[in-house]
């Protein structure tokens, strides 16, 4: 991987995390950082693909090298397998296999730093889910002791013997008691 691309992947790694006060940035830059993650992991698949090639040129010459020259190489005969392994061995295409081998290496992790990206689209899609649901808002404590406690009314009264009755029947109730005739004794 040359220094530009390098750089390139390091700033990418960097801002992959998700700011969770900051969902609004995150999103707005999201459709930039997975472009250029997907661009970098096709600039390194080509470089992948060209040490490729240059791996089997250089293996095709060195093998043609081999046959014309078999003494040069050590070998008294040129059978395919003395051509193989001579070409194996040469110091030319084991280095051309390991740079090849680094570039797969180099798309490989270029390819999982956009996929992130992918993954990250979604966390950001969750992470808004969230926020907008109120998920992170303030968590007030409210204090219970019993069933026959202090219930919050709108109308004043603050004490409820009946809990679990529904609104329309305590004004029924309500009603009924202030409407009663009083009873004579």
């Amino acid at each position: 991987m040359n220094t530009e691309s390098q750089e390139e992947y390091a700033d990418l790694r960097k801002k992959l995390m998700i700011h969770p006060t900051g969902l609004h940035e995150d999103a707005k830059w999201q459709p930039d950082l997975a472009a250029r993650a997907g661009e970098l992991t096709a600039e390194l698949k080509a470089g992948s693909k060209r040490a490729k090639i240059r791996l089997e040129e250089i293996r095709a010459a060195t093998a043609t090298e081999v046959r014309r020259n078999p003494e040069k190489f050590g070998l008294e005969k040129t059978t395919e397998a003395a051509v193989g392994a001579a070409v194996t061995c040469d110091e030319r295409v084991s280095t051309a296999a390991e740079k090849s081998i680094d570039a797969d290496r180099d798309a490989d992790r270029a390819a999982v730093v956009a996929n992130s990206y992918e993954h990250r689209r979604s966390m950001l899609k969750l992470e808004v889910e969230l926020y907008t649901r109120n998920y992170f808002g303030e968590v007030v404590q409210k204090e219970m002791t019993g069933a026959e406690d202090t219930v919050d009314r709108k109308d004043g009264d603050q004490h409820n013997e009946r809990p679990n009755e529904s609104k329309r029947r305590r004004r029924r109730r309500e009603t009924q008691t202030e409407t009663a005739p009083p009873t004579a004794e």
